[in-house]
């Protein structure tokens, strides 16, 4: 269980404080410390190298006891690279975007030079060779961040949305095109499946102007591109580096919060090219707004989201806030001691291995100055450091519990279909898109129930084996193969629930003859009769007259199973002709809603994008009591709990996003001891442990087989 903290980047203080400054941290339980180098300093004339500051650094890290992680900045390339060659990436209107930034604040030195050009892949390989040549020796360095917040800068262009969020030079084009010959082997086949007309590969350039299946195509190559760069700088390390020390990759966000528009990283793609996948988690920059519960539960989606994608591999909090949220101006509010603490401790029940803390001082740099940091300007502690060294002190005594733990087994998953976000990015509805799994995921975690991510891709090959409830969000596109493989999965027993629109579009943003296409009326026992567009549609009058429909004309009743329910419509409405399915909402006197047995499963179709209001999600609450799955909500309990199970011990972390102490109930299993309690206050009665959480406070339990500190003063 690694616990560090961003300790340096260029500029920085002075070699006697940042030997202070490594005491501090030791003293507090950080065992490691992440250094960013950047290009741009360290090779300031061509084959002139200058890492005296790096090596310091490292004897320094080495001489307190503390692990290292480097990270790489290639981005941030010196400006000489620039005057020796084009090196720089082009928009869709063929302008040069160019940032010799000499600083790493902000954006890392990105956009950068465009690494489909093949003189800047060299000059890159050849500093990263005198790089590991002359840092891989020491014994302090433990592994190499290969790309940090990964994305396709610069920001979009007004004149054509997107036309500038991505390389459009030559070279980019030129690997387009032999992707697209990867993909169909052959014109005619790529030809009638885009339905175009082209008669050489090198006449394929990407439209300017979005929404048709080409622009769709441009979009999967960008995502494959990304992943394709990630390759060739994990490639890059790994073969220089003689210890084949790990190598992470972190996403700054996902596409799970904002589409694929800000970066076209895919945290799937990018993932299977690190062994270790992290995310920046900033707390106070998101959800704080809705109170401190919203921070918790956007870490656990980051977290969760991260585990989907990794697909076994381990997981960081690569940036864990450790400090006030800035931005230019804008100052957000400082965090306290329990923040800290909270997202802590949120962080590992996510599933995460390794925590870095972001960062130890505060910033310098206009962007994010007086921003962030353990540690002020002038390297005094922040008044929330002491409270974070006693949960890391804690981490660490219980280290072998918590490096074995992980989260438990879901029955419930989210699928991840990338095909529905590039449909929402071409459509300039990507908020639409990434509005549906945070909602869905709200709902579910609010129910204090596991959920895991899983990515359509992943889905393709293995399957939805194992769960008994999946969700599909925004399900507009799909391609047939997928489609395939959800008929399966409710044919063989288990339950699907989906928002409206499954199907409308295929892989390629082309519109498919019926919704639900490939065969998937019959699996929800019905098929489309009409879709309304909430924003513009309108209805006649006695007279034949068109007037404005307010929202509220929208609402769906509930009847069947879902009587007593009433849900706005969002975004669209969608009715249905009955095939075999029975009717679970109603509008107007229409199915707006089914649910139908298919197989030996079970498949809800749901007229509207329910997860994107809050009486909305009273749907997953009545399906899954519906269902079996948990009792009324009378009978839950306030204090929200998580579990990790592991071969020494079962963690359990809870939290109380409530105003006053709460308790939650915890049963005992037969033979099972308390070997550690941090912050709460426990007692027993008939095999039932009652812990108590303070208002807006996590807590923490260690339960084994063989070992009992009950009744011991606890880890506080």
């Amino acid at each position: 269980m690694l616990c560090g903290v961003q300790f340096f980047r260029y500029p920085g203080p002075p070699p006697e404080e940042i030997g202070r400054d490594l005491t501090v941290f030791k003293a507090c339980g950080i065992t490691c410390v992440r250094i960013q180098q950047v290009w741009s300093y360290e090779e300031p004339r061509p084959g002139q190298y200058d890492f005296r500051t790096l090596l310091a650094l490292l004897d320094q890290a080495a001489a307190a006891g503390l692990d290292v992680l480097i990270t790489l900045t290639l981005e941030n390339a010196p400006s000489w690279l620039y005057h020796e060659q084009d090196i720089c990436q082009r928009n869709a209107f063929g302008e040069i975007i160019r940032d010799t930034n000499p600083y790493p604040l902000p954006s890392d030195g990105k956009p950068g030079p465009c690494w489909d050009n093949p003189f800047a892949r060299a000059a890159a390989e050849r500093f990263v060779e005198a790089l590991l040549q002359a840092a891989a020796g020491c014994p302090a360095v433990k592994g190499w961040v290969i790309w940090q917040e990964p994305t396709a800068l610069p920001r979009q262009d007004p004149r054509e949305p997107g036309a500038s969020s991505y390389c459009c030079c030559p070279h980019t084009l030129k690997k387009f095109q032999a992707w697209l010959q990867g993909q169909y082997g052959t014109l005619d086949k790529l030809n009638e499946t885009l339905m175009v007309h082209y008669q050489d590969w090198a006449d394929l350039e990407p439209p300017v102007h979005q929404m048709n299946p080409l622009a769709n195509a441009f979009c999967n190559f960008l995502r494959v591109r990304m992943a394709e760069i990630a390759a060739w700088k994990r490639a890059l390390v790994k073969k220089l580096d003689p210890q084949n020390r790990p190598v992470m990759i972190h996403a700054g966000y996902s596409i799970l919060d904002r589409g694929f528009g800000g970066g076209w990283h895919d945290d799937y793609m990018l993932a299977k090219n690190a062994d270790i996948y992290g995310r920046s988690l900033y707390p106070l920059w998101f959800g704080s707004e809705n109170g401190p519960e919203a921070s918790i539960r956007a870490i656990h989606l980051a977290l969760d989201g991260a585990r989907g994608a990794a697909c076994g591999k381990p997981v960081w909090a690569a940036e864990l806030q450790g400090g006030r949220a800035c931005s230019a101006f804008e100052r957000w509010p400082s965090p306290t001691g329990r923040d800290l603490v909270n997202w802590t401790l949120a962080s590992v029940a996510g599933g995460a291995k390794g925590l870095i803390y972001w960062q130890y001082r505060e910033e310098r740099i206009f962007h994010e100055a007086y921003g962030h940091g353990l540690l002020n300007r002038r390297g005094e502690a922040m008044p929330w450091l002491a409270d974070l060294a006693v949960v890391l002190r804690f981490l660490h005594r219980h280290e072998p519990v918590f490096d074995a733990a992980v989260p438990e087994s879901a029955t419930i998953a989210i699928v991840v279909n990338t095909d529905n976000y590039i449909l929402g990015y071409q459509a300039a509805r990507e908020n639409w898109v990434a509005d549906s799994l945070p909602g869905l995921y709200q709902a579910l975690h609010d129910l204090d129930l596991p959920v895991d991510l899983v990515w359509a891709d992943t889905v393709l090959q293995s399957g939805l084996a194992g769960y008994k409830f999946v969700f599909l969000p925004f399900p507009a596109a799909m391609a047939a193969d997928y489609a395939r493989v959800l008929a399966d999965y409710v044919s063989g027993g288990g339950t699907i629930i989906s928002e409206a629109g499954a199907a409308l579009f295929d892989e390629h943003s082309i519109a498919t003859i019926e919704s639900p296409a490939f065969g998937l009326d019959r699996v929800f026992g019905g098929c489309e009769d009409d879709l309304f567009d909430l924003r513009h549609e309108a209805e006649a009058g006695q007279t034949g007259e068109k007037k404005p429909v307010t929202e509220q004309s929208f609402d769906l009743e509930g009847c069947g199973v879902m009587a007593g329910l009433s849900v706005p419509g969002r975004h669209w409405l969608q009715t249905y002709r009955i095939q075999t399915g029975c009717p679970v909402f109603r509008w107007r006197g229409r199915a707006a809603g089914l649910v139908n047995h298919y197989g030996r499963g079970k498949a809800y179709l749901i007229g509207t994008f329910f997860s994107q209001s809050e009486p909305g999600l009273k749907i997953v609450e009545r399906i899954l009591q519906t269902e079996g799955l948990i009792t009324a909500a009378a009978e839950r309990e306030q204090v929200r709990l998580r579990r990790l199970t592991g071969p020494a011990g079962d963690v359990l972390i809870l939290y109380n996003p409530g105003s006053a102490a709460a308790c939650r109930s915890v049963p005992r299993r037969r033979s099972q001891m308390l070997s550690a309690v941090f912050q709460a206050d426990i007692s027993e009665k008939k095999g039932v442990w009652a812990v108590e959480v303070a208002a807006y406070s996590s807590a923490c339990l260690i339960i084994s087989q063989n070992e009992s500190v009950f009744g011991t003063p606890p880890d506080n």
